[in-house]
Formats: C-alpha cells, sequence, structure tokens
C-alpha cells in the first residue's frame, strides 16, 4: 500500500503523462487551458434527403424502386420494404438503383444482407444498376463481379 503511493505524482505537477504518450500529455494540456476561438460563419450541412421506396409487383414478383440516398440511416426503410415483400410471399425481389444518388457501406450491406436472404428463401433476387457514381462504389468493392445486375431499363417507371 504505501510503497504504491509514494510512485504517484502529486496533484499539479507538472506535464502529467499517461502511458508515456506525448499525444496524450498534449491533450490533457489543452484541455486544462481555455483556449478562445473565433466564430467563423459555416455553411449549414446539407439536408439529407433519405430514402423513398416504390414498389411494382406482378405475379409474384417485387420490384423496389431506391430514390435518395441508402446509408446507415436509411437501411431500415428498406428493410420494411422487404419485409412487406416477404409478408406477401413474393417469389423473386429486384432492386431497382436506378434512382439512387448515393450508398454507403451501410446501403451496400444492407443488399447483400438482402441477396443472401433471398438465396436462403429460395427466391429469386437481381437488381437494376444505378448511375455511374452509385454503381462506381459496387465496381471499387467488387460487388459488381458476385450480385446480379441488369443494366438499367431506357425509361424508369413511375410509382
Amino acid at each position: 500500500g504505501g510503497a504504491a503511493r509514494s510512485r504517484r505524482r502529486p496533484r499539479g505537477s507538472a506535464a502529467p503523462r499517461i502511458g508515456g504518450s506525448p499525444l496524450r500529455t498534449l491533450a490533457l494540456r489543452f484541455r486544462s487551458e481555455r483556449l478562445t476561438v473565433p466564430a467563423v460563419a459555416m455553411p449549414a450541412a446539407p439536408r439529407r434527403q433519405g430514402l423513398t421506396v416504390g414498389e411494382l409487383g406482378c405475379e409474384g414478383t417485387c420490384t423496389l424502386m431506391l430514390s435518395g440516398e441508402l446509408d446507415g440511416s436509411s437501411v431500415p426503410t428498406l428493410e420494411r420494404a422487404l419485409a412487406r415483400c416477404a409478408a406477401r410471399g413474393i417469389a423473386a425481389i429486384t432492386l431497382d438503383l436506378s434512382g439512387l444518388r448515393f450508398i454507403d457501406s451501410a446501403g451496400l450491406w444492407m443488399i447483400t444482407s438482402a441477396k443472401s436472404w433471398c438465396d436462403r428463401g429460395g427466391r429469386g433476387f437481381s437488381l437494376v444498376q444505378g448511375p455511374e457514381a452509385v454503381h462506381h462504389v459496387f465496381e471499387i468493392t467488387g460487388l459488381s463481379d458476385v450480385l446480379p445486375f441488369r443494366p438499367p431499363a431506357a425509361a424508369r417507371p413511375t410509382a
């Protein structure tokens, strides 16, 4: 007990070091000093548009037309649409990505999960290719080689 106490630095000693890391020491030093930062006008962050999902169904198939942004905050919207298809006993699902403006890793995960879910349930699954910027994400991740893509239709149906 007493030997351990004698090794501790007294409170307020100069240059506290945590784990010997100079970066942590620097961070502690900045936190203890009051900094004044001038106010700078920052442009407003662009509003996220979210995701809308239109549904077209005919004879046991369902096409989900995705518009907007498929990211972590909008994945639940696609999950709900897929659940509605499952509840109707759909035999094949197509995700039409031609209306997407943005997709991130959470969106990619959702699409690969949807394919796995369809495979396990014996359902068909395909994707309609999205715009170049969206499809590029599939290309650089290698998913364009393993997912069943179809080229976009000449004219996208309206819901």
